[in-house]
């Protein structure tokens, strides 16, 4: 009997015991998430006053507080990277010849004209701004090694090219449409749009490349007394 009455007074006793520690460990999570809520608001709150302070105060003027290298907006795409990787190795090449319209991206075309005025890569990385962004492109052209023929990268930047011709066409169509212009210049716009097509289709083919390349930059260039010379079927 004595026996029974001092279990249940020791189960009894650590039953409260573990209460208690229960007890205790919420209070103390209750109280730690409380510190954390009230630091982050207070935080918060301090570095909310501190930016209103900030805009508050005045603005002193200065006379060179921008950068003179904006940064060029977009990549330069790889058809134009490989013809100035190709133009980098032989900056007196044929290349030299593409007209600087077939580049679409600003910081390719002055790249392009600064290897074709230098002579050399490293004479036009020598001429460059260090801090500008085409010393960066030309120092990376400098120990890039070119992919395919300089012919092949001229063929894909001329086929470039003429995609955006035949863009620009179908767009000259759509409006003509709106405006019903009539039949002749709606005509004229659609042997057009076939004249480019074809020559774009025929840059994939070795024997009528290097002449539909030309009559397209011909065509590009605003050359109408060559535009549509050459192989034509």
């Amino acid at each position: 009997m004595l026996w029974l009455l001092s279990t249940r007074y020791i189960l009894g006793s650590w039953e409260k015991q573990v209460d208690i520690q229960i007890m205790f460990i919420i209070v103390m999570i209750t109280f730690l998430i409380l510190v954390i809520f009230f630091g982050v608001n207070r935080r918060l709150q301090f570095r909310g006053r501190e930016i209103f302070e900030l805009a508050a105060e005045s603005v002193d003027e200065t006379g060179n507080g921008y950068t003179h290298r904006p940064r060029p907006v977009g990549k330069v795409h790889t058809t134009e990277m490989a013809v100035l990787i190709h133009l980098a190795s032989q900056p007196d090449g044929e290349l030299a010849a593409l007209p600087a319209e077939l580049f679409t991206h600003p910081l390719a075309r002055s790249v392009r004209s600064a290897l074709v005025s230098a002579g050399s890569v490293a004479q036009a990385v020598a001429e460059a701004d260090p801090e500008s962004w085409e010393a960066r492109l030309l120092s990376r052209l400098a120990v890039s090694e070119p992919d395919g023929t300089p012919e092949e990268a001229a063929h894909s930047l001329v086929a470039r090219a003429g995609a955006r011709a035949m863009e620009e066409l179908e767009a000259e169509l759509r409006q003509a449409d709106r405006d019903e212009a009539g039949t002749s210049i709606t005509s004229e716009l659609l042997n057009l749009h076939a004249w480019v097509a074809r020559r774009v289709d025929q840059l994939r083919e070795p024997e009528t490349a290097e002449v539909s390349a030309r009559a397209l930059v011909a065509y590009l260039r605003g050359d109408e007394g060559e535009e549509q010379s050459g192989v034509d079927h």
